[in-house]
Order: C-alpha cells, then sequence, then structure tokens
C-alpha cells in the first residue's frame, strides 16, 4: 500500500468506530451480552417509539431483536451495530438506517453487504429494543467528511476486517 493512503476498516460507520477496540468491531452475530453493552456508550435506550419522532435524524441507532416462535417463545437474541437513522415510518411499522462507510465502499468496489436497510418494529415475532446516539457533533461531522472525501479521491482504503 502506497505510504500516502491510510487504511481504516470496512464496517465503521462513525468517527467513534474509528477508536474502538477490537471487541467492537467483532461480527455481530458473535457478540454477547457484554460486548454489546460496551458499544452503547454514548447511547439511550428508546423507552417507546413513538420518542423517535422527537429525534433528529442523522443520529446513530443500535439495536436488539428479540425473535419468539410461532408460539410466543423466545428463540434467539440478535445484536446489531446498526447505523445512521435516515426515515422514520408515520406509521411507526419500521425505521430506515444507513451505513455510510459501506455506501462509499460499494459505490468504489461494488462489494460488501447493504448499505441501507429498514429495521421492522410491528413484527409480531420480533422484539425491538432500539438505543440511539445523537448525531456527531460539528468538528466530528467535518473530520467524518475529510474522510469521505479521502475515500472518495483514493487517499484512504477501507479494508475488510479478518474474523
Amino acid at each position: 500500500m502506497p505510504n500516502n493512503i491510510r487504511s481504516i476498516p470496512m464496517g465503521v460507520q462513525s468517527i467513534k468506530d474509528l477508536t474502538s477496540t477490537p471487541s467492537k468491531m467483532k461480527p455481530q452475530s458473535q457478540l454477547n451480552d457484554a460486548e454489546f453493552a460496551e458499544t452503547l456508550q454514548g447511547y439511550n435506550q428508546v423507552q417507546d417509539f413513538t420518542d423517535l419522532f422527537n429525534l433528529p435524524l442523522g443520529g446513530r441507532v443500535r439495536y436488539v431483536v428479540d425473535i419468539h416462535d410461532d408460539k410466543g417463545s423466545f428463540v434467539q437474541r440478535q445484536y446489531r451495530y446498526g447505523g445512521i437513522l435516515t426515515v422514520v415510518d408515520p406509521s411507526l411499522r419500521y425505521i430506515m438506517l444507513k451505513n455510510v462507510a459501506l455506501a462509499q465502499a460499494n459505490k468504489n468496489n461494488h462489494q460488501g453487504g447493504k448499505s441501507s436497510w429498514s429495521v421492522q418494529l410491528k413484527d409480531p415475532k420480533k422484539k425491538v429494543t432500539l438505543y440511539y446516539s445523537m448525531p456527531a457533533k460539528q468538528g466530528e461531522m467535518a473530520m467524518f467528511r475529510q474522510i469521505m472525501s479521502d475515500i472518495e479521491n483514493g487517499k484512504l482504503q477501507l479494508n475488510k476486517l479478518e474474523a
């Protein structure tokens, strides 16, 4: 890699993630309760989905999905790093999230996962718990824009983390 190109891991979604400990960059499918709790520093639990109407778009959302079977018995818990809140459905059926770094990586390399997705809030088999963090401060946003500019100009490369 040329000396003028910096490298950050694929999947980085915010400036905070650039300074994450390795446990915070662990694949979300491998997270346990304690590790997910570590990722919630600076986040507040959304107590009621109607509170989403009072939160600014552009903030970060992490979430937990508790999956139940047809009889209502708990089956599995899934932890999700989430992304940037872009849409709150007026009927609160879903929210839309975006992973900015992944969107840019997909644009440049045509690889990786979805860069935006919906989180279904009213699925009777899935209980969703949301955690919200306010949008980045002005200085963080300026740094983030610079990083995105460096990616677009080829001065910064995203590399996939090895598991």
